[in-house]
């Protein structure tokens, strides 16, 4: 930063409070993404366990935006039928005003082989079967060069997306689609 060289991050941890002293010098240098998907206790507690929980998040944004940093938020991964319903995406979006939150970029989940593998370790047989729903008629893909992906039925994701752009228009929320 003294180099005037500025620097982005995404997280979904904690930041220390030695950083917004530092950030307080460089506002206009400092790029900041949260990782937000849901306010959701039982989201935090069955998909971002060991993730600091919603209202930590919501205190980082208000901690960047004291020292002049708006954060954009990152909601992914949208879980379709768990994070992406009306009345949680409101709550959501809601709450992202209140902190004076501008803009967020969405992403429905995807799956590559060891990312399944390693969610469905977690997740309870309820949600288990839940996002395997979501997949079982979509075909492995191969992304780029050597990656093998799995993407949520694009007629789901569209109606989705939609769905959190109205929502944000009415919280004046811009959305974009990562």
């Amino acid at each position: 930063l003294d180099h005037r060289v500025g620097i982005s991050f995404l997280t979904k941890g904690i930041i220390p409070e030695r950083l917004f002293d530092l950030f307080e010098q460089f506002p206009e240098k400092i790029l900041a993404q949260i990782g937000l998907v849901s306010l959701s206790i039982g989201y935090w507690k069955g998909y971002e366990p060991n993730a600091p929980p919603p209202e930590k998040r919501i205190e980082n944004i208000q901690k960047l935006r004291d020292v002049g940093i708006l954060p954009e938020i990152k909601v992914d991964p949208i879980i379709p039928f768990v994070t992406d319903r009306e009345a949680d995406v409101i709550n959501l979006f809601r709450q992202l005003k209140e902190a004076g939150v501008k803009r967020a970029t969405l992403s429905y989940l995807h799956l590559r082989p060891a990312i399944q593998e390693q969610l469905m370790k977690g997740l309870l047989p309820l949600h288990q079967r839940l996002v395997e729903s979501c997949f079982k008629t979509q075909e492995w893909k191969t992304v780029g060069s050597s990656s093998k992906t799995k993407l949520i039925p694009k007629s789901v994701r569209e109606r989705g997306y939609q769905r959190f752009r109205e929502i944000g228009e009415r919280f004046g929320i811009a959305t974009s689609v990562c």
